[in-house]
């Protein structure tokens, strides 16, 4: 099943998606941005650092197995450690490297 470029939106909260129109809203300047919100520009910077990663690490492990082991830990079926774990023993027993 082939993602489609949408989806990395839904794996973002509410607020990570607020930050992000308040961010568009500010110039894409982290300085406006921290004026806007009245947090710190170190605090917003390291927020939208995690967004991006959470983007990049969607993208970078899309695959049927790893959606599945998703889904488990959205279901509370399983810890998010314990589907990283399986997923990185998955990657080695197909001798793929991991990317993590």
């Amino acid at each position: 099943m082939k993602r489609k470029e949408s989806d990395w939106i839904s794996l973002l909260t509410d607020y990570e998606l607020d930050l992000l129109k308040k961010l568009i809203l500010s110039d894409y300047k982290i300085k406006n941005l921290s004026k806007l919100t009245q947090h710190s520009y170190m605090f917003l910077k390291k927020e939208l650092t995690e967004i991006r990663y959470k983007v990049k690490k969607d993208a970078k492990n899309s695959s049927d197995f790893k959606d599945y082991l998703d889904f488990l830990v959205k279901q509370d079926i399983l810890i998010p450690t314990i589907a990283e774990v399986i997923y990185q023993k998955h990657k080695e027993i197909k001798g793929e490297t991991i990317n993590v």
